[in-house]
């Protein structure tokens, strides 16, 4: 037995494998020499050991717990396991564990085999990195790679591959034979199966280099070039195992070089219907190219070898002159890389005729010239035509320069700009602007640039030949013009805008003109609708101020009377308010006479000082030998008080009010002609202010009727009107000047008047008639103020018939032959006005007394029948005014009886 042991020793201590054998427990018993050089450890150290001293942290978990069921199971187990060295070191254990048990007994102990399979692990772990590697190159590289077998079968294709070629996943196991496949060569000839790549490898055991193809689909459509390399694949002991092929799309590249032919077609066509020459020479291969237009022009081909002495040789006998020669030579010499030059030249016919050249030369890195292109074109034509075209255009330069408007010219592909010589006058410079488009923007108003230059710009992307515009421009001092301009457009062959011709003129005068005339016609046209409205208001004014009258006569108590004050205040009020819209509409009667305009200016000026504050200084500056004026002296200083109280609230902190008055010629050449006003003799009443002013919008619209630029409920927005239309009314009229910021001055021009008034001397009170009744016929068609008159004018002990229009009045003056005073008023329905109807009844009733009345007269008011006040009453006109009148028609009546 101890012989046995010891040879089994022996035995095991050769053997290479490690071999461990532990008991139930797992505690090592025996362990032979190759199992300790594997772990590091002595017998000694391991004898008594549980196996897991071999085990450390990234031993596998799931590799124990395999080991522990195994064992526990008494079954064998085999497999890998991550084991540690005495020293630390980790290695990759390949163990097979066998459990044994002793006859009879159960387990006695396993016997473990052991190898280090360290080596081999890492070897695995290479080849699988190496392989990895090669599949992500394989899948990732931009060309595509296919490997067929010696069958022409595909093997493998990459995703390039696939997509390159059309193809889907299974794409491997596809042969040569397979009609998907239909290749073109590169002149478009269709490739035979014998020719493909890897059968031409198959075949010769070489491999191909950049051929190309082109891949057509199922439509005979070329859907893609590939430029194709191909190579054997032999195995190790010399025999071809198959064929790898790989390709790049150049698609893009045929379709560039496709285009570029085409470019060159075209270039060819394009120099040829232009008739332009081309010359093309390369300086360091001394080969030059010319189309066939070069040759037609000059006589000459260079399509063979050129070097330089040989190309100056045929220069010189082809161009004439030694500039020319002279200025390539230095070209190619200089630093210069283009040039342009006109040149005489000699036409294969042997006529003498004018070409230009554009060349561009080509340097190397050092500054040498290695190529030279040029243009050449005649040009004799355009300088014959060009010539005409500078005599032409002197011609109209000349005209251009002698007309009121500024003439221009714009050759927009070359955005030049000539202009005559108004555009300096026009926009007041001292000199010369730059010829292009930039001095016109740079002067046009701030408000119409981008509008102007929008319209400019839709022009030139239109269809138009012609347009017109206007707008506004800046003098070098500031002033404003306001222009309008007319032009064609000139395009060339393609249509593209070429040159525009147009004028442009001053019409600042006239618009300003116009304006004014359509604000008048505008105030005249207000004037008539507001004249209207007071026509009815003073009808209704009549009856409330007649009937408050009566009552004021009765014994009323005090409550009542002063309502009746009240409601005659208020009358009173809306009378007035009538009167300046009448004013303004130019229909209030007025007393018009020769008045003494300086004397009046100091009169007024001591009222307007004491309304005014303190802290406004006010200045009467009446010139010396002052015109009389005619007017109507009390509307006159209403005017200049309206005035003087718009400049007081104008100047809330304290300023100056300037009223002067001075004699003005107006004619045409004035330099500050009202338009509405007639060549004359004026007096002119100037009454400026330094006050807050006014906007430009709200000066053109200050003398329209309820304007104001007072807060609500200050003022009624009349006295500016009424100041307007009581100039007007005399014959003159009103203007107005503001700033913001810097005041406002009002012009009232009042016509000269022709005579010096004289001292009238009044007439004797007038005795009481004697007749006992007088009779009178009343002519108004509005009912209310009818009845308020009949019954007024009965209380006096008249007799009174009514009337309600021109018609039925003569009707009753046919009727009724001894009428002593016809009380009519103007504007009536029907076809005679109350002027009509005082005509026909003088003819009727020479003796009778007429007498007028009228809210609102129209251009009647002018009438001569009312230049003497007492034959008019104005409504709303009050009891005692009319019973006035009325006395004095009755008194007249007596006298001439």
């Amino acid at each position: 037995m101890p012989m046995r042991n010891a040879l089994l020793e022996a035995v095991l201590a050769t053997i290479s494998q490690g071999i461990v054998v532990t008991d139930e427990h797992s505690r090592i018993q025996f362990c032979n020499d190759a199992f300790c050089t594997i772990t590091g450890y002595s017998r000694e150290e391991l004898i008594g050991q549980p196996c897991r001293i071999l085990q450390g942290p990234e031993t596998l978990e799931e590799t124990r717990a395999a080991i522990n069921k195994a064992l526990e199971e008494r079954r064998e187990f085999s497999g890998e396991i991550l084991n540690y060295r005495k020293n630390g070191e980790t290695f990759w254990n390949d163990m097979v564990i066998t459990p044994f048990e002793n006859a009879g007994r159960g387990l006695k102990w396993f016997l473990g085999v052991v190898r280090d399979v360290t080596e081999r692990k890492a070897t695995e772990e290479r080849l699988n990195y190496l392989r990895a590697e090669f599949q992500l190159i394989f899948d990732e590289v931009q060309a595509g790679l296919v490997l067929h077998d010696t069958s022409t079968t595909i093997i493998r294709a990459n995703p390039r591959a696939k997509e390159l070629l059309g193809l889907d996943r299974d794409a491997e196991g596809m042969d040569a034979s397979n009609p998907y496949w239909d290749f073109v060569d590169s002149k478009g000839e269709k490739v035979p199966q014998e020719r493909f790549p890897a059968m031409t490898v198959l075949k010769t055991g070489q491999p191909i280099k950049n051929l190309t193809l082109g891949h057509r689909d199922e439509t005979g459509k070329v859907r893609r070039w590939l430029l194709c390399n191909a190579s054997p694949v032999f195995h190790k002991d010399g025999e071809m195992d198959g064929v790898l092929t790989n390709f790049v799309d150049i698609t893009h590249i045929r379709e560039a070089e496709e285009e570029a032919k085409q470019s060159r077609d075209r270039l060819e066509l394009a120099t040829s219907a232009g008739k332009i020459a081309i010359i093309d020479w390369d300086l360091e291969t001394e080969t030059a190219w010319t189309n066939d237009q070069f040759a037609h022009l000059f006589g000459v081909s260079l399509t063979e070898d050129l070097d330089r002495d040989r190309m100056i040789r045929v220069l010189s006998k082809t161009w004439e002159g030694e500039n020319l020669v002279a200025r390539v030579l230095a070209l190619l010499e200089g630093k210069e890389t283009t040039f342009k030059q006109t040149f005489t030249y000699r036409r294969p016919c042997g006529e003498y005729a004018v070409a230009r050249a554009h060349a561009t030369v080509f340097r190397d890195q050092n500054g040498k010239a290695i190529r030279l292109a040029a243009a050449l074109y005649d040009v004799s034509d355009v300088i014959d035509a060009d010539t005409k075209l500078r005599e032409s255009e002197e011609r109209f330069r000349t005209v251009a320069n002698l007309s009121n408007d500024v003439v221009w010219e714009w050759d927009i592909l070359e955005n030049y700009v000539w202009r005559s010589d108004g555009w300096e006058k026009l926009l007041e410079l001292d000199e010369k602007d730059p010829p292009g488009l930039t001095s016109w923007e740079m002067r046009l108003h701030p408000e119409d640039k981008e509008r102007a230059k929008a319209h400019l710009l839709e022009v030139l992307a239109s269809d138009k030949s012609e347009w017109s515009t206007g707008y506004r421009m800046l003098t070098s001092s500031g002033a404003v013009r306001i222009i309008e301009e007319r032009a064609v457009l000139i395009r060339d062959v393609t249509g593209k805008p070429a040159r525009a011709f147009g004028s442009i003129s001053d019409v600042t005068e006239r618009t300003e003109v116009e304006a004014r005339l359509r604000r008048a016609e505008s105030l005249e046209t207000t004037g008539r609708l507001t004249g209207g409205i007071a026509h009815d208001f003073n009808n209704m004014l009549m009856v409330i101020l007649g009937n408050a009258e009566i009552l004021r006569e009765l014994e009323l108590d005090a409550d009542a009377q002063e309502m009746v004050e009240l409601i005659t205040m208020a009358a009173e009020s809306g009378a007035r308010l009538t009167k300046q819209l009448l004013t303004f509409s130019r229909q209030q009667t007025f007393s018009a006479r020769a008045i003494d305009v300086g004397n009046s200016l100091q009169e007024i000026g001591k009222l307007i000082r004491r309304t005014i504050p303190a802290n406004i200084e006010v200045h009467i500056e009446p010139s010396e030998n002052l015109w009389w004026a005619y007017a109507d002296q009390t509307q006159l200083e209403n005017a200049i008080l309206n005035a003087a109280v718009n400049a007081r609230d104008a100047m809330e902190d304290g300023g100056t009010l300037r009223i002067a008055a001075r004699n003005t010629f107006i004619s045409a050449s004035s330099k500050s002609h009202p338009h509405d006003l007639q060549d004359g003799a004026y007096v002119e009443l100037v009454l400026e202010d330094d006050g807050h002013g006014m906007t430009p919008a709200e000066v053109g619209r200050a003398f329209e009727p309820f304007f104001t630029t007072k807060p609500v409920g200050v003022g009624t927005g009349l006295g500016l009107s009424m100041i307007y239309g009581f100039a007007k009314q005399t014959g003159g009229t009103a203007t107005i000047e503001s700033r913001l910021g810097e005041g406002t001055t009002i012009h009232i021009f009042l016509p000269k008047a022709e005579n010096t008034p004289t001292e009238s001397v009044d007439d004797d009170q007038a005795d009481v008639p004697k007749k006992e009744s007088l009779s009178l016929l009343l002519v108004e068609d509005d009912v209310n103020v009818s009845r308020h008159l009949v019954r007024q004018i009965r209380r006096w002990g008249l007799e009174v018939e009514a009337a309600a229009d021109g018609a039925s009045a003569m009707q009753k003056l046919q009727d009724k032959k001894d009428f002593d005073i016809l009380l009519t008023d103007i504007v009536m329905p029907g076809q005679l006005s109350g002027l009509d109807l005082a005509e026909s009844a003088r003819a009727s009733h020479p003796d009778m007394k007429i007498i007028f009345m009228s809210g609102y007269a129209g251009d009647s008011v002018k009438h001569k029948a009312l230049e003497r006040s007492e034959n008019f009453l104005q409504k709303p006109f009050s009891n005692a005014r009319l019973k006035e009148v009325l006395l004095e028609g009755v008194v007249g009546k007596a006298n001439s009886e």
